[in-house]
């Protein structure tokens, strides 16, 4: 079990830490608070390289002396060390719960199954992007289709009024009328419209 901190040198605001005599051991849970800026999260990443056994890159070189039941843990000999150290800091919190969400409500996820969550989500957010720039993209071709083929209505109806010299009204709705009798075919439009 983790005793004390006995020495912290080049740390932060832990420049030259050595324990006060008066200091109190560790129990089996503790609590580190205090004031912003004062040290909490550069001591809980410390205390987390026993639990993962690796260098923070957080934090800088540096060199410390932690008291334990079983020795002192030093930065040359803490990745070796067998002591079960748990760290619930903001690191924690940023690797492993995510409370965050844009197209669903947010949830928590917890542990190592929040991060293929997390991509799966992200996965399906792209897709769900794609979908509706291609759809976005779609409805411009198709209102710009739109207005080409109005355009050309208007284009042509009004050639074709000065070809054949009309005097009656000729324009993009009377083409469409003769447009839709020519889809139709001779013997359909007989039988349509020349009912006798």
């Amino acid at each position: 079990m983790l005793k004390s901190i006995q020495r912290i040198k080049g740390l932060g605001v832990f420049s030259d830490y050595a324990q006060p005599a008066d200091t109190a051991e560790f129990g089996v849970k503790n609590l580190i608070y205090g004031w912003n800026y004062s040290g909490k999260t550069t001591l809980s990443r410390l205390i987390g390289m026993l639990e993962s056994k690796t260098l923070n890159p957080e934090l800088p070189q540096c060199s410390f002396t932690i008291a334990t039941d079983a020795g002192n843990v030093t930065e040359t000999n803490f990745g070796s060390t067998s002591h079960v150290v748990r760290v619930f800091n903001t690191d924690f919190i940023a690797d492993n719960l995510n409370f965050a969400g844009s197209h669903f409500k947010p949830i928590l996820l917890l542990g190592s199954e929040s991060d293929a969550a997390q991509k799966e989500i992200e996965r399906c957010e792209a897709m769900h992007k794609r979908a509706i720039d291609g759809a976005s993209e779609q409805s411009k071709q198709i209102a710009a289709a739109t207005k080409a083929l109005n355009s050309a209505k208007t284009t042509t109806s009004a050639a074709i009024k000065k070809t054949i010299g009309l005097v009656a009204a000729f324009g993009a709705t009377q083409l469409d009328a003769e447009l839709r009798t020519i889809a139709l075919g001779l013997q359909d439009y007989l039988t349509t419209y020349l009912r006798v």
